[in-house]
C-alpha cells in the first residue's frame, strides 16, 4: 500500500491584502544613498574652481577692460585638463569591463557599480595626472596658477565626498533609528 501524498494549497486572504515582499537596494534601504559620497565629490569638484577664480578676480572685469583681439589665444585650463583626465578614467575603467565581460549584463551593471562607488579615487588619480600634465606642458609662468586651480578642485571633491559620506552615516542612524532595517 503506497503511503498518501501530502499537497499544499494556498489560499488567498479573507480580509487583508497579501504583503508584498521587497529586496532593498544597499541592504539598507530603496535609494541609492552609497553613492551619495560620488555625488558630493563631483558637486565639490565642479563647485571648487569657480571660488578659486572668484577669488583671484577673475570674471569680474568689465567688458571695457578687455583688449580686443581679431584671434584670441587659446587658454589652457587646469580645470579642463582635470575633467578631461577624469572622462578618459572613467571610459578606460568602461573599456576594461566591456572587454573581459562582453555579454554578461550582470558583470557590466556590477562594474559600473563599482566605478561609480569608487569615482572619488576615480577623481584622486585624475588630479594627480592633472598636476603632472600641468607640470610638463604648462609654461613656468602658468603653473602656479594651474597648480592651485588642481588643488582647489582636489580639496573640494574630498570635501564633497566626506560630506555625502557624513550624509550616508545620518541617513543610516536614521534607518536604524525608526526601524527600516528591520
Amino acid at each position: 500500500m503506497e503511503p498518501p501524498t501530502v499537497q499544499i494549497e494556498h489560499h488567498p486572504p479573507e480580509r487583508r491584502r497579501r504583503s508584498v515582499v521587497t529586496m532593498h537596494q544597499g541592504c539598507c534601504c530603496c535609494c541609492c544613498c552609497c553613492c551619495l559620497h560620488s555625488v558630493g565629490g563631483l558637486i565639490g569638484a565642479a563647485v571648487a574652481p569657480t571660488s578659486l577664480l572668484a577669488r583671484l578676480g577673475f570674471g569680474r572685469r568689465d567688458r571695457t577692460d578687455t583688449p580686443v583681439s581679431a584671434h584670441p589665444k587659446p587658454r589652457t585650463s587646469a580645470a579642463a585638463i582635470y575633467w578631461w583626465s577624469f572622462c578618459t578614467l572613467i571610459l578606460l575603467c568602461a573599456i576594461y569591463i566591456l572587454y573581459y565581460y562582453p555579454s554578461d549584463l550582470h558583470a557590466i551593471e556590477f562594474g559600473g557599480l563599482v566605478v561609480l562607488f569608487f569615482l572619488p579615487m576615480l577623481q584622486l588619480f585624475s588630479s594627480m595626472i592633472s598636476f603632472w600634465v600641468v607640470e610638463f606642458c604648462l609654461s613656468r609662468e602658468k603653473q602656479d596658477a594651474a597648480h592651485a586651480e588642481i588643488g582647489e578642485i582636489t580639496i573640494g571633491s574630498f570635501v564633497g565626498a566626506a560630506a555625502g559620506m557624513g550624509l550616508m552615516v545620518i541617513l543610516l542612524v536614521l534607518f536604524l533609528a525608526f526601524g527600516a532595517l528591520r
